[in-house]
């Protein structure tokens, strides 16, 4: 199976809605093709994909489980999606709805999306530091005379 320019491995498929159908997960990364940007979300309830053989082309409706991940392009109904990694978030595709842009009637997608709670840090860039040393976004700083370091057991609970 082929892949998509950029796209992550591990995907199950693409949500690609029904009216009135609903993704609910936790949104895990976003990433760019040269389409426009999508995001991951890793399934917290069973909902219907697309699984597509880019060998063949063709495509097929499949029953995701709990603990997939999902690809979601990102549409002009759902732009700023992407800066919600970490968060749980639901979306209802809605369908398409009649909208006034630049003083004519288009056809646009529509989703009602609730951004839930934040469950998780995104995962962080670059390569960690190494036992000992400072973090670069938290540099060292010298202890002030008379103090210790805490230990675990210096942590009451």
């Amino acid at each position: 199976m082929k892949l998509v320019p950029n796209k992550p491995r591990g995907l199950s498929g693409f949500w690609r809605p029904e009216v009135g159908e609903v993704i609910e997960g936790v949104l895990t990364e976003a990433w760019e093709t040269d389409y426009g940007p999508n995001v991951t979300i890793k399934l917290t309830a069973p909902c219907v994909i697309e699984h597509k053989d880019f060998d063949t082309g063709q495509a097929e409706a499949v029953d995701a489980k709990v603990g997939d991940l999902v690809g979601v392009n990102v549409r002009p109904g759902l732009r700023g999606l992407e800066q919600y990694v970490g968060h749980k978030v639901r979306i209802e595709y809605l369908g398409k709805k009649p909208e006034q842009i630049g003083g004519r009637q288009v056809e646009m997608h529509a989703y009602d999306t609730d951004i839930l709670e934040k469950v998780a840090s995104p995962a962080p860039r670059g390569r960690a530091p190494r036992a000992g040393q400072a973090s670069p976004a938290s540099p060292a700083s010298p202890a002030s005379p008379g103090s210790q370091a805490k230990t675990d057991d210096d942590i009451p609970f």
